[in-house]
């Protein structure tokens, strides 16, 4: 009895045994997968972290060469923003703006008038991959070119020269490279468009416009366009702001003023904005206020 009890434990030892590799295979078969796809995200993990570093010193640290060059972008250019326009070349256009004008007066350009020669620089605010605020699917950039677009045509009417920064939502520009191209285009007025966005509550709508005390010219633009664009659109009247932080109308040396055209958060509002004609309103009261300050300049204009 006792030999055969031995046998039995034998013959169990050895099933055991000859069952043991075939497990090891199969946990090993199981882990294998798991083992590469933890590898994979492991290394998925890395590369995103240094593009994602390098994206974030392009986009809020010092943009060099290197750090463009790291984000996938050329430097000083707007190619991650949807639109392969080189840099340089964008400047270089707008640096040839003046040199383009007519030496001799337009026709009905009254003497003492002014207008003949000097340069509007019209910036619709946001474009490319920054689409400034976005409301129920409205989005600010779209609202902006197509004002900025009315203020040109209205501008041109009246006589001025222009340069819109962007003529698609395609464009990014930073707001250094806003700057640079108005001032190699030797601008006499600038004047960047937006609209507002308000996070409480109450109902809060109507039109401000900003401008920096460093700027020269700039408090006195602002307060023109302001009153004559609310005036014209009819709406509420919100008066200047003042801003120390707003690259486009702090770094600029020609007079400058950023115009908030309007609250997306109101509805009334959002929805007059998306209209042609009350888009043709605001341009043209933008329009009227720059030429209200350019007449009371005059003397210190090109002729």
């Amino acid at each position: 009895m006792g030999v055969r009890n031995n046998r039995r434990r034998r013959s169990g030892s050895l099933d055991e045994f000859r069952r043991r590799p075939y497990h090891r295979r199969r946990r090993r078969r199981d882990i294998l997968p798991a083992i590469k796809i933890s590898v994979m995200l492991a290394v998925t993990a890395v590369l995103l972290f240094f593009s994602g570093r390098a994206l974030f010193r392009l986009i809020w640290g010092e943009r060099t060469p290197e750090t463009t060059a790291a984000a996938g972008m050329h430097f000083g250019d707007s190619e991650n923003g949807g639109l392969n326009l080189a840099h340089d070349s964008m400047v270089a256009a707008a640096e040839n703006i003046r040199n383009s004008f007519p030496t001799e007066p337009a026709e009905g350009d009254k003497e003492g008038e002014g207008k003949q020669g000097v340069l509007v620089v019209v910036d619709p605010g946001h474009g490319g991959y920054d689409n400034g605020s976005n409301i129920d699917g409205i989005y600010e950039q779209e609202i902006t070119l197509e004002i900025a677009f009315c203020l040109v045509d209205k501008l041109q009417e009246m006589g001025y020269e222009t340069l819109i920064l962007r003529e698609d939502n395609d464009t990014h520009l930073f707001p250094e490279e806003r700057v640079e191209m108005a001032e190699k285009a030797d601008a006499d007025i600038f004047v960047s468009i937006h609209l507002n966005t308000y996070d409480g509550q109450e109902k809060v709508s109507g039109m401000e416009t900003w401008y920096c005390e460093k700027n020269p010219g700039g408090e006195e633009l602002a307060g023109m366009v302001q009153k004559a664009a609310s005036k014209a659109a009819g709406a509420r009247d919100r008066g200047l702001k003042i801003s120390k932080d707003l690259i486009v109308i702090r770094d600029t040396t020609m007079p400058s003023c950023l115009v908030e055209a309007g609250f997306l958060t109101d509805k009334a509002e959002r929805e007059a904005l998306m209209t042609k004609e009350y888009q043709e309103k605001i341009a043209g009261g933008i329009a009227q206020g720059i030429d209200d300050f350019i007449r009371s300049r005059k003397e210190g204009l090109p002729e």
